[in-house]
């Protein structure tokens, strides 16, 4: 992939964080908890823990200032889940952009402009339909300040599974446009390599190596 468009797809995905950060703000500026009864999760960072059965994506929603309690379990859920897709959006732009600049052979001909649209769309499908298996696995609430804390999950292998699904729905829907080239099947085997190659890998430090490239 070209500097201007991994430029213009990092700006991309800024974007998208700056909006979600934008519609949770109690979630942005929160200090840490100063209680000693919170759980360890509670000042957790929203990254990747291998939890004993398998590693799986965290993150924690917070919602304050609500009298009634259903309310506000249920707005900390939602800022948890959209912290998850924060952070799924993210992940995904790096497997695509991973994928992409070792294959720029099937991409020659495509611009910037419909690398972004292959892109977004990608990371919708797979947020949209990994999202819906996320998991509310905890929750506590702070005695002293009535703020709800609710700890999110979602398996990595599912992660994993419905992006190998899109990026083939992305061959066939790219191949249709005549925006890519080369044989589906070729693609398809080296998709299966990348695959291959990330699953061979510690997912918690490969989790934290896509985001760290694209936070720093």
């Amino acid at each position: 992939m070209s500097t201007t468009v991994r430029h213009a797809v990092s700006l991309l995905a800024l974007a998208g964080a700056l909006f979600a950060v934008g519609c949770s703000s109690t979630q942005g500026g929160q200090t840490p908890v100063s209680n000693s009864d919170a759980p360890d999760w509670v000042d957790r960072p929203q990254r990747a823990y291998d939890d004993g059965e398998g590693t799986a994506i965290y993150a924690v929603g917070i919602a304050a200032h609500n009298p009634n309690p259903a309310a506000r379990r249920s707005m900390a859920i939602g800022r948890g889940r959209a912290e998850l897709a924060r952070t799924l959006s993210t992940l995904v732009q790096g497997m695509v952009e991973d994928y992409q600049s070792t294959n720029r052979d099937f991409y020659e001909g495509m611009d910037t402009a419909s690398s972004l649209e292959m892109w977004s769309e990608i990371s919708r499908q797979v947020t949209d339909e990994v999202l819906v298996g996320s998991q509310h696995v905890d929750s506590w609430r702070d005695p002293q300040t009535n703020t709800e804390y609710v700890l999110m999950k979602l398996e990595f292998n599912n992660v994993i599974a419905a992006y190998r699904e899109e990026m083939s729905a992305s061959f066939r829907r790219e191949q249709t446009r005549d925006r890519i080239k080369g044989d589906r099947d070729a693609m398809e085997a080296r998709l299966d390599e990348q695959l291959g190659a990330l699953r061979e890998r510690d997912a918690e430090a490969l989790i934290a190596d896509f985001l760290g490239k694209l936070d720093g």
